[in-house]
């Protein structure tokens, strides 16, 4: 009975240890692919914001000769 509860024991333990480094390393993980993904995003969200300033110009224009 003494092992079951020794195997019990570093099963718990070993079980504790996997899952604070899986999230350590999913947190790792995750910081990393967010920086990742801004860094690939920033030129799109530029040209996006490009876009939609260009877009409303020409209605600003077109409202102000209307006047």
């Amino acid at each position: 009975m003494k092992s079951f509860f020794l195997i019990l024991a570093q099963l718990s333990l070993v079980t504790l240890v996997y899952v604070f480094a899986y999230r350590a390393g999913y947190r790792s993980a995750q910081s990393k692919a967010i920086s990742v993904v801004k860094k690939f995003a920033d030129p799109v969200t530029c040209l996006l914001d490009s876009l939609s300033e260009s877009i409303d110009e020409p209605a600003n224009d077109e409202d102000k000769k209307d006047n």
